[in-house]
Formats: C-alpha cells, sequence, structure tokens
C-alpha cells in the first residue's frame, strides 16, 4: 500500500472504531501521561523531590506497562473491526501473558531505540519492531518468543513505507525534539548567565523549524493545543466571569505547559500510528495466509445476501400496501375547487417573502455615478498593491535587521563580550536554515521542470513501445498508452482471438482511468480494488463504477472462468469499454 492509502485507511479505522475500541487507548494512556507529566513538574519546582524520587520513578514505570498493555488491547480490538473476527476471550492466563511480554520486550526500547537513532540505518527496523510487539501482543498466541519473531518479521517488512509512517504519524520526533528544548534551555540558562532572554527565544524558534520538518504534523497539532489552552481562559473570562491563572496575568509559559501541549498532541497521533501499524501488520502477513481475500469474499457474500433480502421484503411491503395506496388514488382524483381571488391572494402574500427580495427594484444613490467604475476599480487595485509591498518591505527590513545586524532584540544594543560569539554562531545557524530552505525550493522547481520535460519526451516516444505479453498476468495497463492498447485490441480481434482482445480494452480502459488521476496502477493490485478506488470517488463520475464493475465481471468470467466469447458479446463488451474512457476524459 502507498503512503497516503495506509495514512487514509488508519484514519478512517480510528475515525469509525466504536467506544469499545478507543476506550482501551485512553485507559492506558491518560493515566501514564498525567503520572509523567506530574513527575516531571515534581522533579523541576519541589524542593524535596529527592525523597521520593525512586518511589515517583517506580509509579511511572508501572504507568507505563498498563499502558502498553491497553495499547496491545485497543490494538487487537482494532484489528478485529478490520477483519470481523473476534478477539477471542479474555482469560487470566492471556492477561498475565500480556504484562509480561509488553514489560520484557518493552523494556528494552529506552536502550534499543536511542541507540538505532543514533545510528541512523536501523532505526525505523527498530522502532517498527516495538510497535508490532504492541499490535501482537494481545493475540491468543503471545509469549516473548512468539510476538518477538512476528514483530520483527513486519518490521522488516517495506522498510521506505515504515519511514514514511514515522515521519507522518509518529509521535516520537515531537517528544524528542521537546525534551531537547526542555532540558537544554534552563541547562543553557543555568551555565551561562550572559545568555538574555532573546537568545533563548531564538533558540527555542531554531529548534522549533527543525521540529517542522521532522514532524509537520505533531508540531501543528502541539501549536493548536498551545492556542486553545491559552483562549479558553480568556472566554470563560468574557463570557463566564470566571478568573483563571491566565486571565489574571499568571506566567504559565514555562515547561509544564510545553509538556501538557506535546502530551495531548501525542494522545491525538499514536493511535493514528498504531492503527496504520495494525493494517501494516495485516496486510504483511496477509501475503501468505490470504486473510485479505477471505475478508474480502465474506463482504460480497454477505452484501448479496443484504440485497435478496432486501428485495423480499420490499416486495412483502408492496403486498401490504396495495390496497391503501388504490384507496388514496382513488380519494386523490375528486378535485378540490378553490376559487381564483383566493389563489392570487396567496400568491401575492408568498412573493412578499424574503426569498424573493430579488424582485424588488434596485434604487441606486445619485452619488455612484460621480466616478467611473473602471477609474475607481484601478485606484482600489493600485493601492492595495502598493500598501502590500510597503508592509513586505518593512517586514523584511525589520526581519533582517533582527537576524543578522548583531543586535539582541531587546534594548537594540550591540552584542559584547562573550555574547558575541552567540551572535555569530546564531547568524550562521540562520545562514545555513535559509540556506537549506532556498536549496530545496531550487531542487523542488528543478523537479517540476525536469517532469515536464520527461512527460513531454514521452509523449513523443510512444509511437513505438515494445508488446506486452497478454498471456502473463503481471502486465499492467501503463505499459501502453491508450491507443497501443486500442491497436494492439483491433489487431487481436481481426485474428479472432477475442479473449486477449477483451484484455486489451480492458487494459486501454485503466490506461485513461490512471491518466486521469481516477485510479493507481501497481502491479499488486486486483480488478476489485481499482473498482473500490473508483467507487470513492462516485460523486464526481456516478455512471463509471457500475459500468466498470459490470467489465471486471464480463473479462474474469472469460479470462478465469474459461468462457468463450462471440462477436455479440465481444461488441457489447468493446461499447461499455469505450464509454467507460469517453466519460472518463469528460471529467
Amino acid at each position: 500500500m502507498r503512503l497516503l492509502e495506509i495514512a487514509e485507511s488508519a484514519l478512517h479505522h480510528v475515525r469509525l472504531a466504536p467506544i469499545d475500541a478507543l476506550a482501551p487507548y485512553y485507559i492506558g494512556t491518560l493515566p501514564f501521561a498525567l503520572c509523567f507529566l506530574y513527575f516531571w513538574a515534581d522533579m523541576i519546582q519541589s524542593a524535596f523531590a529527592y525523597r521520593h524520587l525512586h518511589t515517583s520513578a517506580m509509579v511511572v514505570t508501572a504507568a507505563y506497562i498498563w499502558m502498553k498493555c491497553w495499547q496491545s488491547i485497543y490494538c487487537a480490538k482494532l484489528r478485529a473491526n478490520m477483519t470481523g473476527v473476534d478477539t477471542g476471550a479474555w482469560t487470566i492466563a492471556r492477561v498475565v501473558r500480556i504484562v509480561a511480554t509488553q514489560a520484557v520486550i518493552h523494556s528494552t526500547a529506552i536502550v534499543a531505540v536511542p541507540v538505532a537513532l543514533v545510528l541512523t540505518v536501523p532505526f525505523p527496523s527498530v522502532y517498527g519492531f516495538y510497535q508490532n510487539v504492541t499490535v501482537f501482543g494481545a493475540d491468543e498466541d503471545n509469549g516473548v518468543r512468539a510476538v518477538s519473531s512476528r514483530a520483527w518479521a513486519e518490521a522488516k517488512r517495506w522498510p521506505k513505507q515504515n519511514l514514511q509512517l514515522i515521519w507522518m504519524f509518529s509521535p516520537m520526533p515531537l517528544v524528542i525534539g521537546a525534551g531537547l528544548i526542555l532540558v537544554m534551555v534552563p541547562v543553557s540558562a543555568a551555565l551561562r548567565s550572559d545568555y538574555s532572554e532573546s537568545m533563548i527565544v531564538q533558540f527555542v524558534t531554531l529548534y522549533s523549524i527543525i521540529l517542522v520538518i521532522l514532524s509537520p504534523i505533531g508540531i501543528l497539532l502541539a501549536f493548536n493545543v498551545g492556542i486553545a489552552i491559552v483562549m479558553v481562559p480568556s472566554i470563560l473570562k468574557s463570557i463566564l466571569g470566571i478568573e483563571t491563572t491566565v486571565s489574571m496575568g499568571g506566567d504559565f509559559f514555562n515547561s509544564t505547559f510545553f509538556a501538557i501541549c506535546v502530551a495531548i498532541a501525542a494522545m491525538c497521533l499514536d493511535p493514528v500510528l498504531k492503527a496504520a501499524y495494525s493494517l501494516r501488520c495485516f496486510h504483511g502477513e496477509s501475503l501468505q495466509s490470504g486473510a485479505d481475500l477471505r475478508i474480502a469474499l465474506r463482504r460480497i457474500a454477505a452484501s448479496r445476501g443484504l440485497r435478496l433480502g432486501a428485495l423480499i421484503a420490499v416486495a412483502f411491503a408492496a403486498s401490504l400496501t396495495c390496497g391503501p395506496t388504490a384507496l388514496a388514488q382513488a380519494e386523490s382524483t375528486v378535485p378540490l375547487a378553490v376559487r381564483a381571488d383566493e389563489l392570487d391572494h396567496a400568491i401575492s402574500i408568498e412573493l412578499e417573502g424574503s426569498e424573493y427580495v430579488w424582485r424588488t427594484p434596485r434604487e441606486i444613490p445619485s452619488e455612484a455615478f460621480q466616478e467611473n467604475f473602471l477609474t475607481r476599480f484601478l485606484q482600489s487595485v493600485r493601492s492595495t498593491i502598493w500598501d502590500g509591498l510597503k508592509s513586505f518591505g518593512r517586514w523584511v527590513q525589520r526581519t533582517w535587521e533582527k537576524l543578522f545586524s548583531g543586535r539582541d532584540g531587546v534594548g537594540g544594543a550591540s552584542s559584547v563580550g562573550s555574547g558575541g560569539g552567540w551572535v555569530a554562531m546564531q547568524q550562521a545557524l540562520w545562514f545555513m536554515v535559509f540556506g537549506a530552505l532556498l536549496a530545496a525550493l531550487g531542487y523542488f522547481a528543478y523537479r517540476v521542470y525536469k517532469q515536464r520535460s520527461t512527460d513531454i519526451v514521452h509523449a513523443v516516444a510512444t509511437a513505438t513501445p515494445a508488446t506486452p505479453n497478454l498471456e502473463e498476468d503481471d502486465v499492467t495497463a501503463d505499459a501502453l498508452p491508450e491507443e497501443g492498447w486500442l491497436n494492439l485490441a483491433r489487431d487481436l480481434a481481426e485474428r479472432g482471438d477475442l479473449r486477449l482482445a477483451m484484455r486489451a480494452l480492458f487494459l486501454a480502459s485503466l490506461s485513461v482511468l490512471a491518466h486521469r488521476d481516477m485510479i493507481r496502477i501497481a502491479k499488486y493490485k486486483s480488478n476489485r480494488e481499482y473498482g473500490r478506488e473508483l467507487e470513492r470517488i462516485i460523486h464526481a463520475v456516478p455512471d463509471v463504477p457500475p459500468i466498470f464493475a459490470k467489465s471486471v465481471r464480463a473479462l474474469e468470467r472469460v479470462w478465469y472462468g474459461n468462457h468463450e466469447v462471440d462477436r455479440l458479446s465481444f461488441g457489447a463488451y468493446s461499447i461499455d469499454q469505450e464509454r467507460i474512457r469517453s466519460l472518463a476524459k469528460q471529467h
């Protein structure tokens, strides 16, 4: 599965998950988050924290094991909703194995994950391994050896997709970055007393820019959570008159506030990440077990049974309502006498409503024509552009002076002494950041230009492509353009090979649908999966999915069922394919 497909499926399953599936996650995660935040604030602010350090650390450890066990149950219920299979009986022995497995395996994560992060290369596999341990931890066969073997086998599969999921949904980059900020800022302030507040603010800003690259969704969530926490007290004061520490001017921008923002953002991201890894494990093991095909067959059988039941219910209801409907129709044939003046009066009252205000005549003041419309429009455009340019120039000037003129943003004096080295380092870092951004923009523009030129050359060079072997099942629609498939189908039909001609026509339709971005061509996809992709955009092309499903059934009867095809059925099939292509081109 592609990144966008698995991300969309994970969000879909989390959004539609029932309460009994989502509740285990927050039953386990909320106590750990509260314990950790209390532990953090207590260790920083309390003068007697050393007295209960060991006890508090044991409580946080127990809360962590509690969280991992409930997250395993959440993943098990989520996979049960995906597959339609019950999770099984929750016996005491099974619960004990869950606790033992999670405690034994996840106790090594505090060493293995940082080491893998420093080594860089094995980090995606190691991180995926611990996520898969959470996914498989609540299965009935959940011993340490069995769970470790399955988790490592799936962690090595599809490494590129694994790394993309970590970048998109994992809260780990956000947590590590926030931890570095919360630890390094007070340490720097304590070691270097000459650091001004503006230097620390700029240091935090630089780290935030790096975090945007490493965890864009996470930093966006944390930023929105922080805004909500700040705005809620103001709303309470303005609407209900409730005074809080924030509304009274208290200092709440501290390390605990930032830790709360990061924790809430992590609890919003992590359920989606667990759902994505559950999908990865399910599809990975389905390559050997075929579980996804069995689920698809069960859904097809269930949908056909529902359709038959619906037809029977409609027929029964029609037979019951036949008599009353006929009586109502007989009564409705009696004419109703309506006077003409009453009808005119009702129409005039209706036309006086607000929805018919457009009928009233417009009264335009005389001063509206003192200036020409074109003159007023041009003056407005000119003033808007000029104001925008002046504002942008002032912003660029202020930013340049703040970053590169050697001033500390508060008093405007130049940095001297030991602070000069910090300013020089800061300027170098900002030059590196802006240089990296400009290089990224240049590379993106180069790729766009290269893609355009590649597309043009490809369109010209497709005159003599190699003819694919239609007897092979792994032939995809992107092997030839539409005209190539149509010419091949025409040649095969003239030679009498209608079976291969039908497949060539079908591949021509897939090529057109892919060119219009209605589907994505991939070797691992079946014809039914292409049909499901079209069902997602049925609001845009409502006529294409039914014709496509009919074509798939006709082709599979001939291709897999060895049914004979005659000229009449081939002509009807050709008409359907032509309709699919024409409707797709109109989209």
